[in-house]
């Protein structure tokens, strides 16, 4: 018996099927690279915390500024500075004086200190802000409702209504506040927004003045 051989005009594709098995491979292709595209734009986009912390970060001072700013005498053009910067990202001197303020200042255990007091506070009923410097892991645990950190989208939010505003004014004098300043501008508007009954704050920088 013999066989009669099937000539096929392509070594990998019969010729039966040559036709279907490219369109599969067109359309199998096409979707990889889709697909890819799709998880290329997945990778580039931040969560609005990831846009915020990556902003935030942007306002860190340099090696050349902070050694600029320990040139200058006295904090008075500091204070000017911040009051300024409270008024551009609209926080009210008037809402800030009706906070409860408990501020802790020294040269050591002032970190303790506020977080003992924040807790005893909070055990006997009354809602709490805090904020401290630094944070051990997220920069989120500086400012705290009721001894949480703010969550990633409360910290966001807050973050991106301060920011605009700031930008907003930026344009005009470009001028932004650097990383402590604006967080400690972010903590005014946290607490002022939540109306906690009592602000625990630490002294950060410049404590001769506060």
């Amino acid at each position: 018996m013999t066989h009669k051989k099937i000539r096929f005009k392509s070594a990998l594709i019969p010729p039966v099927h040559g036709t279907f098995i490219r369109s599969l491979l067109r359309v199998i292709f096409k979707d990889s690279v889709q697909l890819v595209s799709v998880m290329a734009t997945l990778a580039n986009t931040n969560s609005p915390y990831e846009e915020a912390i990556s902003r935030l970060n942007m306002l860190q001072s340099n090696a050349m500024t902070i050694q600029q700013a320990r040139k200058k005498p006295g904090q008075e053009t500091n204070l000017v500075e911040t009051a300024t910067f409270m008024e551009r990202c609209k926080i009210k001197l008037d809402d800030v004086d009706k906070l409860n303020v408990i501020h802790v200042s020294g040269t050591k255990g002032k970190g303790s200190t506020c977080a003992f007091t924040e807790s005893i506070l909070r055990r006997l009923g009354y809602k709490t802000g805090f904020y401290s410097s630094p944070h051990l892991v997220h920069v989120r645990e500086r400012i705290r409702i009721n001894g949480r950190p703010l969550s990633e989208s409360a910290f966001a939010k807050y973050f991106s209504t301060v920011y605009e505003r700031l930008q907003k004014e930026a344009a005009v004098d470009g001028a932004m506040p650097p990383y402590f300043k604006f967080l400690t501008l972010m903590a005014f508007h946290v607490f002022i927004e939540e109306e906690v009954d009592v602000a625990i704050i630490e002294v950060g920088i410049g404590g001769e003045q506060d």
